[in-house]
């Protein structure tokens, strides 16, 4: 199976993804920081390395939380279709 793992480039203040919308991807912060927004609390900041993106693409519901750029973001952007295959051909991953 070969990865179709997309770049993304966000500016400051951008809504990565927002909470209630439905979910297409799951996301691996490769540089910046964001927040995590429920109902327009922060309850967490995440920094590279960080992901975010999973609750929803693994429950198959809606956003839990929005996420937005405290500052320039660089992300890796993995498909529901093509994150659900890699768990399920490599267990060992679960």
């Amino acid at each position: 199976m070969s990865l179709s793992i997309k770049i993304r480039n966000f500016p400051l203040n951008t809504n990565i993804i927002t909470q209630d919308n439905d979910a297409d991807s799951l996301y691996i912060l490769t540089s910046g920081k964001v927040e995590i927004l429920i109902n327009n609390k922060r309850v967490n900041i995440l920094e590279n390395g960080d992901y975010f993106g999973e609750i929803a693409i693994l429950t198959d519901n809606k956003r839990t939380a929005t996420v937005k750029t405290i500052s320039d973001c660089t992300v890796l952007k993995l498909s529901t279709i093509e994150f659900k295959e890699l768990i399920y051909d490599n267990t060992k991953i679960i």
